[in-house]
């Protein structure tokens, strides 16, 4: 498609946004989702691991309406 390399994994949906191909809300959860990724990987020692698990069942649905918006984009 031709779309930039992303510098991050927050940085995927910031194209991803830019290219046309999901919506400005939804990259701002995941960019969100990204950012909490980064923590939990690289400082997990510090993560309390009720607050992870709250956080990803309270968002799975966030994973949903990426993935519908990336199917719609590519059914076009």
């Amino acid at each position: 498609m031709g779309l930039e390399v992303p510098k991050s994994y927050a940085n995927i949906f910031e194209i991803l946004n830019q290219s046309g191909l999901i919506s400005s809300e939804l990259a701002a959860t995941m960019i969100r989702m990204a950012k909490f990724r980064n923590i939990v990987v690289h400082q997990y020692t510090e993560v309390d691991a009720r607050i992870v698990v709250k956080i990803l069942n309270s968002h799975l649905d966030d994973f949903v309406d990426f993935r519908r918006e990336i199917i719609h984009q590519l059914e076009q």
